[in-house]
Parts: structure tokens; sequence; C-alpha cells
């Protein structure tokens, strides 16, 4: 849990001489509030080795199981205890830190020995750990369990249909060894076809002597005397999706007929008559009702959106780059479905026949999909899709100077459609795209695999329930942005709660707080009358684990407050902060309201607000205003947030897709990379806050012999730090040396340079132009059949050096704290591939035209059609703030 102020400020008065507006600029919100990984595991360079577990308090006794003890709560508001409670000397009852009324009887009074145990356990971590975890049963547990069922449909697509095969055949592995079982459906155009194993007894051969016939059940080995027969079930339904077989007889438990099940995929698919598209909406509804019993997942991988069927999406872009020259035409395209209002009737009469059409379409599908979600969350069923494309489906026509010829090979996906689908049924939206031209390469099957493993194998729980409660005089607002994972239900006495079909570890849940009339009251039991009193917020998550048992995790933060402006900022987070600011200008997108100016520029504009609130707050509430009024003056906490807005609003979340009055351009961001950064921004967490929006850029020519090499401190390195410290924990692991960043920008890149751009969703490797073919053969290889590089050797020292860089980025992001080389793991979206590009020789470096130009767009730094550099931004921001502390 972390707060966007380690200082709260105490009242709204204090609020506002950090956030509150000046010099008579619009409101655009404040920025108190937490955000909560509520399934996260501590980091190992915060705490102690000590501590790194979670202690697990299990409150039902194992000696009885109708004995059981429930969480030591406040009979009042629900808290559970945590060490901030004050309890009384014989241990029979507790203050609440939250509501401060008291809690009696909190031990059982039983002779049962084992029950007294688990209560005084209980007592004992609930008062020393601010996050510990309950084992419970009785009253939490309501529901039946959920199985751990993996279902998979497949786009028969043969470019990807062997890629999906391979990668699902090492997960299948995976999860039939951990007790799991997994079933698959191929998808074509017109229907769903679901292979599985029909069980047939084999045929009586064996006789005893008087010619009595043996009994088929058992053979001499004791095994069943059955056989099993590859049968196929077709559902051509398009109209209702329903299961076509009982879900026991095609989900696999046995490793050898899931692999070959696998085998017999292709020959399937080869008797199919194919067309482009698919039916993808249809087969999500036949996971759905195939799992809807007992719950389970549900994955789809495609290289298409659905054309066929119930839930068919049409292409609302059809390649026309008018669309994207006005907002009002724009916006409709990186808009779910699900949220779009019917939209005003304005074409001619000529056209009326066609927009009702396209209208009765849009609406169906919209309302598919509103009750698939619906449906999956009562049911616990989770719904991801895996969207894998060629890179060239949206990237730039600079491989052509037609630019009528890359629109009509650019596709529509409908991202935010299906990515809306997903977060209601609190799964996740993937888009891999892909680096070769006939479909996936060996390496990028990696990518797809450990994407499934990731998706599959992870610690995720289900059924869940969370919810936040605040001490005297802060209250819970709402999640951010409104519309949250899950579904929230609003109580009238109390904060709201958020229902979840499923949780992850990197599932990260922001949390809008409010002061209430009046602000955080003085402590009545502290002795000094002049103390700030304390203020302290509790998250709960009920949840089930992957192996089945019903369980609570519990984080209680205590923070200081003050009325300071100066301490408040001193204790700001920054990435917090940033991951805060992120998801308020994703809400600012997505308002419904009209806006003259548009909704991307309003967004657009209010982060530059909230920038210059910030700083011009603190340039008049703190020391800072003794400062020449021509030097720009930053908090210590935040001197990277001008950085931050200026690369937030170059971003595909903020940044406009054309320049105005030019419609005959190529749009950038397409709908589809706008909806998916959306989703995704909604979302982020503040490790990945910064690095979503700013990338870091890694030089790999003359490495020191140290970057990219395994490296283990030594004792004497380690003893610099007390013992027990963040510090000596995280300098007594192995880790490996990380090249210095450098300066997103074209001016920092030189045609001799091997260079790692990292967006946070993809490891860009560039090669630039007159890098000699001996350094390139060390680095690079080609697959068979291949023109080009496609892939990163091991067999050189500078390949194995830069693949060990490349799996340190993929687990972690680098942090300085102290002047130390620290890392903190990262929730990145997903497992980022590796997008190799090659500048040719002979051109004019990376500006020339070619695959170079996808980083162009991530260079942060440098000034674009939209915005300015960095240090002109910093004028004008500058001026800005002036502006603003002068009409105060």
């Amino acid at each position: 849990m972390r707060s966007t102020f380690h200082c709260v400020p105490r009242d709204k008065k204090a609020l506002r001489k950090v956030t509150g507006n000046v010099g008579g600029s619009n409101s655009v919100g404040d920025l108190l509030g937490v955000l909560i990984t509520p399934l996260g595991v501590p980091c190992t360079d915060d705490v102690p080795p000590s501590e790194l577990n979670i202690e697990l308090i299990t409150v039902l006794s194992s000696s009885a199981q109708e004995r059981t003890i429930n969480p030591i709560r406040c009979n009042r508001c629900g808290t559970y205890l945590n060490p901030y409670c004050i309890l009384s000397p014989n241990n029979t009852s507790f203050t609440c830190n939250i509501c401060s009324s008291k809690t009696f009887n909190i031990l059982p009074t039983t002779s049962d020995a084992i029950l007294t145990t688990d209560a005084n356990i209980a007592l004992t971590y609930g008062m020393k750990c601010s996050t510990l975890e309950y084992d419970v049963g009785g009253m939490y547990d309501l529901k039946p369990r959920k199985q751990n069922v993996h279902l998979y449909a497949l786009d028969s697509n043969p470019l990807y249909l062997n890629s999906y095969l391979a990668a699902l055949s090492s997960l299948g592995e995976e999860l039939i060894s951990s007790g799991q079982k997994i079933g698959v459906c191929i998808v074509t155009s017109t229907q769903v076809l679901i292979p599985y194993f029909k069980k047939i007894q084999k045929r009586v051969e064996r006789y005893t002597d008087n010619n009595t016939p043996v009994p088929p059940s058992t053979t001499k080995s004791g095994q069943e005397a059955y056989t099993y027969e590859l049968s196929l079930v077709v559902m051509s339904d398009l109209r209702e999706p329903f299961a076509p077989l009982p879900l026991e007889e095609w989900i696999f438990g046995d490793r050898k007929l899931f692999q070959d099940l696998l085998r017999s995929i292709p020959g399937l698919v080869a008797e199919c008559k194919e067309e482009e598209g698919n039916c993808g909406g249809v087969s999500l509804g036949v996971l759905m009702e195939s799992m809807k019993e007992f719950g389970g997942r549900g994955t789809l991988l495609t290289s298409h959106r659905p054309t066929f069927g119930v839930g068919a999406l049409r292409d609302r872009e059809v390649g026309q780059n008018s669309l994207y020259s006005k907002e009002k035409t724009e916006k409709p395209l990186y808009t779910p479905l699900q949220k779009l209002t019917k939209r005003n009737q304005k074409a001619s009469s000529n056209n009326d026949k066609t927009s009702n059409q396209a209208d009765m379409m849009d609406q169906n599908a919209a309302t598919y999909y509103c009750n698939l979600g619906t449906e999956c969350m009562k049911h616990r069923v989770r719904l991801d899709i895996v969207l894998t494309t060629n890179w060239k489906t949206t990237a730039d026509p600079s491989w052509s100077t037609d630019v009528s010829a890359v629109i009509k090979r650019r596709e529509f996906f409908d991202v935010a459609t299906l990515g809306e689908l997903c977060k209601a049924s609190c799964g996740k939206f993937t888009w891999l795209k892909m680096r070769t031209n006939g479909g996936v390469g060996e390496y990028d099957v990696d990518y797809l695999r450990e994407e499934l493993i990731k998706l599959a194998l992870g610690d995720i729980g289900g059924d869940a329930i969370f919810k936040v409660r605040c001490s005297s005089g802060l209250q819970v607002k709402s999640f951010l942005p409104r519309d949250p994972l899950g579904t929230t239900i609003e109580r009238d006495f109390s904060s709201p709660e958020l229902e979840l079909s499923s949780i992850s570890p990197d599932t990260c849940i922001a949390v809008e707080l409010e002061h209430k009339v009046g602000g955080i009251p003085r402590d009545s039991n502290s002795k000094d009358k002049d103390e700030d009193p304390m203020v302290y917020i509790q998250s709960a998550l009920l949840y089930t684990n992957q192996a089945g048992r019903r369980r609570v995790r519990v984080t209680t933060l205590a923070l200081r407050t003050s009325t300071t402006a100066a301490d408040i900022f001193r204790a700001a987070d920054f990435g917090a902060v940033t991951a805060f600011m992120t998801r308020q200008a994703v809400a600012d997108l997505q308002q419904d309201d009209y806006c003259e100016e548009g909704t991307i520029q309003r967004a657009r504009s209010r982060v530059i607000n909230r920038c210059v609130n910030i700083l011009a707050n603190y340039r008049m509430n703190t020391s800072a205003a003794k400062s020449p009024p021509g030097q720009l003056i930053l908090p210590e906490s935040l001197q990277l947030l001008p950085l931050f807005c200026m690369s937030l609003r170059k971003s595909p979340i903020l940044r406009p897709s054309l320049a105005r009055s030019k419609s005959s351009d190529y749009p950038s961001p397409l709908a589809d990379e706008r909806a998916y950064r959306l989703l995704y921004g909604g979302a982020v967490s503040p490790a990945m806050a910064l690095l979503c929006v700013h990338p870091n850029l890694y030089k790999l020519n003359n490495m020191t012999p140290e970057e990219g090499e395994w490296f283990t401190p030594k004792l004497q390195e380690r003893s610099q730090f007390p013992p027990g410290s963040r510090e000596a924990v995280a300098f007594c692991k192995p880790y490996i040396h990380i090249p210095s960043s450098i300066q997103p920008s074209i001016a920092c890149i030189d045609d001799d340079g091997i260079y790692i751009l990292d967006d946070g969703f993809t490891l860009h490797l560039y090669v630039g132009q007159t890098v000699d073919d001996q350094a390139r053969s060390d680095l690079l290889t080609k697959s068979e059949g291949s023109m080009a590089f496609d892939g990163i050797t091991t067999e050189t020292d500078l390949g194995r050096r830069v693949w060990n860089i490349i799996r340190q980025l993929r687990v972690c992001d680098r942090m300085s704290c102290g002047g130390s080389n620290l890392s903190v793991l990262s929730s990145r979206p997903t497992h980022a591939p590796v997008v190799i590009i090659t500048a040719k020789k002979g051109g004019m470096g990376i500006a020339s035209g070619g695959m170079e130009d996808m980083i162009l767009p991530l260079l942060a730094d440098d000034p674009t059609m939209h915005d300015k550099g960095y240090v002109d931004f910093l004028c004008a921001l500058h001026g800005k703030i002036k502006e603003a502390v002068s009409k105060d």
C-alpha cells in the first residue's frame, strides 16, 4: 500500500496548500489517495529477511473441523486487529484505531487447549504485523469451491496456429503436473470445434479354463481395459452459444492424451473451409457456458477481431484517416461499444440504411459483451484474450510512399471493446506484436509461452471482495478510474466494496480519499496536545487461493499528518503521485460530457494545470518563496514531475493522432493503440508509471566488463550497511549490472551504436546503420530461410551479456536509493518481447525511413508536432508558474 503523501494533510485547507487551484485555474482534482496491490508481496529491498514472508494465521483448528475461530475484529466497524490498536493489559479487549470504540472478550472462554492456542497466535501476530493473512472458513466460505480448469480457444489462422499449439504444449505440461486440468477448442470463421477423446471399452479376448469371459474392467496390470478414440463436436450455431459437451469430457488431466490431442488439431483444421476472420465472440460464450457451474479461466488466442456470429465487431475505422481529424469521429474508435451512447443520425437519405445497419450491429455487439461480462462475474469465470499480430499491421508507412497502400494493409481489432470485456470479467487483454512477416518465429513462441504461463500459473485468487477503511477525518471518495476492475458495491453507511471474480499479484487498485468536515481530529489519548495526530488506512481482501482455501489478506498503514506544506511536499511519493495522475488523465479522457476543445485537449490541459498547481503552491507556501522569481524551484521528492507530465502528454494516451487540418497524414497513435494504453493506464502501478510514458534508453556499445554480467557483492561492500537494513539485504543478493540509462533523444543515438529502448511494453533492440558486420554477427542471428536478423545469439560474449540485460529488465526496474544500486520488482503489462530494428546501411540514420521509425515516437525528450522538447517545456512551464503565482 502506497500513499501519494506519506505525511497526510490534516484538513482540506492544508491540502489546498499543496494541490489547490492557483491563479484562477480550473479545478482539476486533488491527489489524496492510496494505491494498493492487495496480493502483492513485500519488496525485498524494503524489509529485512525475517519479514519477507507474510504471516499466515490458521484460525481453523486442525483437530476438529467444526471448531473455528474468526479473526479478531472490531465489533463496530469491522476493522481487523492491527499493531496500531490499543490492547488492554489483560489481553481481553482492544480499542480500535479506526473508530476508537472498544471490543471486549476477544479471546474465547473455553477449556479447549487448541482453540486457546489458535486465538493467542491470532492475537500475537495481529498486534505485531502490519500485513498478515488469515486462513478462514465458516461465515467467510459461502460458495462452492471453484475448479482449477483452464480452457483455451485457438484461432485457426494457419500463420499462428502452430505457434499456439507449441506454446500450449509446454503450458499443458505445467498445468497438469500441478494438478490442474486443461481443454482446447478451435475457432474458425463459421464454427467452433471441440476435439476430445471418447472412452471406448476394449473387446473381450480373454477366457477362463471353462470358457467364461474375463470381465473387461481390468487387465493383468490392473489398468482399465479401455481405449481412446479421437472425436469432434462441431458447434455451428453462431447466434446462441452453449456448451455442447459436459466439461468433464473435454478437459484433460493426462499429459499423453493432451499431447496427442494437440498433434491432431492441424489435421482437423485442414478439413475445414476457411474464410478470413473468425467467430471469436461465439467461442468466448462457449467458454463461459462450459465453466458456469464451478467457474474457471478461459483464454482466447486470436489474430483477428470477431467478425462472424454473435459478438461480431465491424470495422469502425474502415481505413479512413479523416476520422482522426475530428475528435467527434475519433473518440468512438477508442471507446468500448459497451460505453458508447446512441449516436446521432445525421447521414443523408442515401446513407440512412447503411448507417442504421451499422448502428444495429454495434448495439447487438455491445449488448452481447455487456451480458457476457455480467455472467462471467456471476459465475466466477475469468476471460483473457491474447491478440497476436504482425508488427507491420499498425506500423508507420515508411516502407511505402503510398499511404493508401498502408491503410489497406492495417486492420482494426477493436481493442477497446474486447479489453472492456476482459476488464469486466477481471481478466487480462494482451497484445503481442510479432516480428516476422510470415507468422510467429521461434523466439516469439517463447514470448507467447511465457505470457500464457504468467496468466495461468500466477498466484491468482478468486471470489474476492476488497474493502478499505479509514480512521476519523478521512473517507473513501471513489475508486480511480470510476469504473475499476470488477463491480463496485455501494454501502449506505460504509465505504464501497469491490467485488472481483479474479485478482492477481500485480492488480493495483487506486482509492481516492477525501477529508470529512473538520478534517482529521486530534488524538484524545495523546499526552502532547500539540502533537500531530496519526491517520490509519486498512485494506482487507477476502479471496480464495489456488488450493481452494478461503483467506483474508489484511494490510494496515499508519501515516502522520501535518498542516505545514513543506512537510507534506517533503513526504510526497513520486511513484504514487505519477500513477495517480495517469489514472486521472485516463478518467478525463473517458468522460462522456461534451467539450468544445475536445476531450484529448482537455485531458492534456489538465495534466499541465495539475503540475502548475503543485509547483506554484510549492513556490508560495514553502521556503521556496524566498528564491529569485526567475529560478525554477522543484520539490526534492518531485524533481521529475515536469518530465513525467511532458512525457504523459506525448504518450499514446494523450498524443493527438493527427496535426490539425492534416487528415491525409498517417495517424499515430491509431485507435487500437490508444485503447490499449488507456486500458493499462487505468491500472498502472507506481513502479511502472514513469517507464510507461518515458522510456529508458541503454547503450550497449563499449560496455564495461561488469555490465551484462552477474555480480555478487564482496564482504567488505556488504559491511558498510547496518545489518538487516534494506541496503544490506539488497547487496547480499547477486544481480546483473545494467548500463546506465541515457536521455531518450535522437541526439543521443549514434549511427554506430547498439541500443535497447524500453517503454515498459516492448524492448526495442536498435542496431545503427554503420555498425560493422562483425558486431552484427556477434549479436544477431537469422532463422532458417529468413533474409533478415530476427534473433539474438547466445553463442558469443556480446549476445550472452545482452540476453542477461534483457532478462534483468523483464523482471525488475532499476531505482536509485542513497547512491546504491537497488532493484524493485515491476509489474510489466506483458512478458516484454524483443523487437529487433536494424538500420539500413547507406541510409540517412534513424530518420531515414524503415523499421527504425517505430522508435521515433518513443523518444520522449524530443519535440513533436504537438509538444516541445524538455528544455523548452521547462521554460514554458516556468512561465505558467510565475503567472499563476502573480495572480494569486
